[in-house]
């Protein structure tokens, strides 16, 4: 889904009624090289960057996530109401949430 909306084939809009948002177009699969993306995001001091799967993106908004994640200074704290969020909301998938902060004394 995320390479259509990049490839500008599929607007944020339309993503809540795309039959085909849980098909898997890419895998690492078992070949002993594989080809991955690589990202570099900068990231401030105290920021935190969350990793999650669908079952947390496809409950929870991504303002939500945000405000919960701000909200709570523990990070395990913020995982377990994360996921707690997108149970009460419906939870029909599997949740997956791992939140990373860079600490404000090492350089970036």
């Amino acid at each position: 889904m995320n390479e259509l909306i990049r490839a500008g084939q599929l607007s944020e809009e339309e993503v809540p009624d795309f039959q085909h948002r849980n098909v898997i177009t890419r895998a690492l699969g078992m070949d002993d090289v594989v080809a991955v993306d690589f990202n570099a995001v900068p990231l401030a001091p105290g920021d935190v960057c969350v990793v999650c799967c669908d079952g947390l993106t496809g409950m929870v908004t991504d303002e939500r996530i945000a405000e919960i994640v701000g909200a709570q200074a523990d990070l395990d704290r913020a995982c377990e109401a994360l996921v707690e969020e997108a149970n009460k909301n419906g939870g029909i998938d599997n949740v997956t949430v791992a939140l990373l902060r860079r600490r404000p004394d090492v350089p970036g």
